[in-house]
């Protein structure tokens, strides 16, 4: 069983779909949160990548996920070109998840749920120019005082019905 897993991610938003995934499938896995000299860019340099590899090995990670969007280029080439960059040899240890077009277009994919969630009209989720402002708007609004916005995607993630795939 895998006990820590690296995460890299493009944002907030990102974040708490990471974290919501890792709850909706009960796994007991340590995330390990990259430093800030990593960042959070879309694309990733090889020697980011590189940097990355040699942070996550000496804290014990045994698989790096990285997020990013696709921010309207194909997903496949996204996730290809990330995948030629990791170290020789590492390839095996990362998963590359490539959001189409972004975090919050997945969020919306089930547009009836994610309205109610966020006390939006479906119609502010139909128009695909448009969804990502808007459910980063819903997501600051419904969001408590003391509270940081990636739980609230956590919490989106975590509960959605089961019929959400």
């Amino acid at each position: 069983m895998i006990g820590k897993v690296g995460i890299i991610y493009q944002d907030a938003n990102s974040l708490g779909f990471l974290q919501g995934l890792k709850d909706r499938l009960g796994c007991d896995a340590e995330l390990i949160m990259p430093p800030t000299a990593i960042g959070t860019p879309r694309v990733m340099p090889r020697r980011t990548l590189k940097l990355a590899w040699v942070y996550f090995q000496k804290r014990g990670v045994e698989l790096i996920v990285r997020l990013t969007d696709a921010d309207g280029k194909r997903w496949q080439d996204v996730r290809r070109d990330e995948l030629e960059r990791v170290p020789d040899g590492t390839g095996e240890m990362w998963v590359f998840a490539v959001a189409v077009d972004c975090t919050e277009d997945w969020l919306a994919l089930q547009p009836a749920y994610l309205a109610e969630k966020l006390q939006l009209d479906q119609v502010d989720l139909a128009a695909s120019s448009h969804r990502a402002d808007a459910v980063k708007r819903a997501i600051k609004r419904v969001q408590k005082p003391d509270e940081a916005s990636p739980n609230v995607v956590r919490r989106i993630v975590r509960d959605a019905p089961g019929d959400v795939a």
